[in-house]
């Protein structure tokens, strides 16, 4: 028998098959010594074990006071239950048979009752399925948002001549956005429209000037020198670029040409 199976026999059992087989049990303290003790002391002499045999006492009750100590187990006399533990530890270390117990209990001291009671089963209410379980039902599948192109050029809706009052509200809202346009006060759509016709009619003016004096570079953008100087940089205040090279700017290095301060706002700016 393993460490881990004497570990599970009572305390008293151990003590008495050390008793029995006259092992020293002086200094043990703990269960775990005993079990080391126990265990280190196989095989037993043929002596020891004859002894056992022969000089079985006979099984008296167990008293009914509580176990005090450890020296108690070395003079009360052995229950019944504990001689059977020892028939069941000597057949386990040595191979030997133990006798069949006459109280209706098994061979490791459970009864016969609880080691055969087994929940029955209504066989009748007991179903086997047949064939291949079917299928998981497939996921509902969320329809997906369809993806909004992206908001026309301010060029484009005046080469198109686009009727702005088609646009809807978030159109609107994006358009203002692409072109740097404060757009937070706005509350009706009729707001929206009117911001975007003051964004239309400046960047016609804005064209028709660049269109009489292209040579004319006080107003070029000083990052591209094609566009038209139209935004004010914050929080330093500088007038030197385009909207689309504003943008560039505060995406990649965030920094004023001018005075090369970090953006932290860019307004498109209205001259007309």
């Amino acid at each position: 028998m393993d460490p881990a199976a004497l570990g599970d026999l009572s305390l008293g059992t151990l003590h008495s098959y050390a008793r029995i087989y006259h092992l020293p049990t002086i200094g043990v303290l703990e269960k775990p010594d005993l079990v080391r003790l126990i265990y280190n002391a196989q095989p037993l002499a043929d002596r020891y074990e004859c002894a056992f045999r022969t000089s079985l006492p006979d099984p008296s009750p167990r008293p009914a006071e509580a176990v005090a100590n450890d020296a108690y187990w070395l003079w009360r006399p052995l229950t019944e239950a504990e001689l059977r533990d020892i028939d069941y530890l000597v057949s386990q270390m040595y191979g030997i048979d133990p006798e069949p117990a006459p109280t209706g209990r098994t061979s490791n001291g459970v009864p016969r009752a609880a080691a055969t009671s087994e929940p029955r089963r209504d066989r009748s209410s007991t179903t086997v399925p047949s064939g291949p379980p079917p299928p998981p039902s497939p996921a509902p599948s969320v329809p997906a948002r369809p993806v909004e192109p992206p908001p026309p050029s301010i060029p484009t809706i005046i080469a198109n001549q686009t009727d702005i009052r088609s646009f809807t509200a978030r159109q609107l809202k994006a358009i203002l956005a692409a072109n740097l346009v404060d757009y937070q006060h706005a509350v009706e759509k009729q707001d929206l429209i009117d911001k975007l016709e003051v964004l239309l009619n400046n960047t016609r003016a804005e064209l028709a000037a660049y269109t009489k004096s292209p040579d004319e570079e006080e107003n070029n953008c000083r990052v591209c020198y094609d566009g038209v100087i139209n935004c004010l940089i914050l929080e330093c205040g500088h007038m030197a670029t385009c909207v689309e090279c504003a943008k560039r700017l505060q995406a990649t290095v965030n920094a004023c040409p001018i005075c090369r301060q970090p953006i932290t706002r860019v307004v498109h700016v209205f001259k007309t």
